[in-house]
């Protein structure tokens, strides 16, 4: 904790009773820090870091000694620790960069479509960098946002990306779970489809600790605005938990695809003003609104949309 001192006797001062100016510059930003940080929060601090410290469990000593920047907060955060990634070159993704999807069923056409250029989104979680990826499209017109994977094998290549990669196993709270990263279908145990990983032929995988980070925290420290253009939400079996904490009288998210939605995460979504828009693809891939947008099922664009068929 901070500790601010009160100055001492005469050995504080310049002969002639004029202040020397260390003291005068440590009263300065000593009165400067204690109108930012005390009086109960009634003024606000620079950069939005009261706002942050009060979701991320930090202390006003904390956020006072960094420098306000994403990569500060997350350091002085409970759980957070920054990772930086050196990928020498951006080529080295090996994208081409003519290809005009890489997504499974077109999102990010559709995106684009529906949203256009210049967009901020979420993608969770994010998975490879390329291969069946929502985002990377919406990158390339603009779009700027945030890319989770709690697999550390995906890290690289998203590193290669314009996207804030967040290295974190999203929940509602922050729990103690145990996870399987089998390929693309790893999730937490109990709530991965093990029978589809087994299908599918991914190779088993060891059973890992974890901690689930609270998706407060995670919109706080990386500062999402409060209106997310896209979510791509596939957390293998997890999304209800994840959502149902969600802050949406906070936050408003104007178009989402969800794979699998459970019953009780449609429930949600309803009661919170949105709206099922298109079932995208037979094996349960989803395209959901904010009613705010004035997209509905009827809508030209969405009428457009082919479902893809089982073969």
């Amino acid at each position: 904790m901070a500790v601010i001192r009160r100055p001492g006797g005469g050995n504080s001062a310049s002969s002639g009773g004029i202040v020397s100016l260390p003291l005068f510059l440590g009263l300065f930003l000593g009165g400067l820090s204690m109108y930012y940080y005390l009086d109960g929060g009634a003024h606000p601090a620079p950069s939005g870091l009261l706002e942050l410290d009060r979701a991320a469990g930090l202390t006003s000593t904390a956020t006072s000694n960094s420098d306000g920047s994403i990569d500060a907060i997350a350091a002085q955060a409970d759980g957070w620790h920054p990772i930086h990634v050196y990928y020498g070159d951006r080529s080295g993704l090996g994208a081409s960069p003519t290809q005009e999807s890489f997504a499974q069923v077109k999102q990010d056409l559709i995106l684009l479509d529906l949203i256009g250029p210049n967009g901020y989104f979420i993608d969770l979680a994010a998975n490879d960098a390329k291969d069946l990826t929502n985002t990377l499209v919406l990158e390339r017109h603009g779009w700027k946002g945030l890319c989770v994977e709690p697999n550390p094998i995906y890290w690289y290549g998203l590193s290669h990306r314009k996207c804030t990669v967040v290295g974190a196993l999203v929940g509602g709270t922050k729990q103690k779970v145990q996870v399987k990263f089998r390929g693309v279908y790893g999730g937490i145990l109990g709530n991965m489809d093990q029978k589809l990983a087994n299908r599918k032929k991914e190779p088993d995988a060891a059973t890992e600790d974890r901690y689930t980070a609270p998706i407060m925290e995670v919109l706080k420290i990386y500062r999402v605005p409060q209106t997310i253009d896209y979510m791509s939400l596939d957390v293998e079996g997890s999304e209800y938990e994840i959502m149902k904490d969600f802050p949406f009288e906070e936050y408003k998210i104007k178009i989402l695809t969800v794979e699998r939605p459970s019953n009780a995460l449609k429930d949600l979504l309803l009661s919170k003003g949105y709206i099922e828009l298109k079932t995208l693809a037979w094996w349960g891939e989803y395209l959901w609104c904010h009613k705010s947008t004035g997209f509905t099922p009827d809508h030209p664009k969405i009428k457009k949309i082919v479902t893809e068929e089982r073969n």
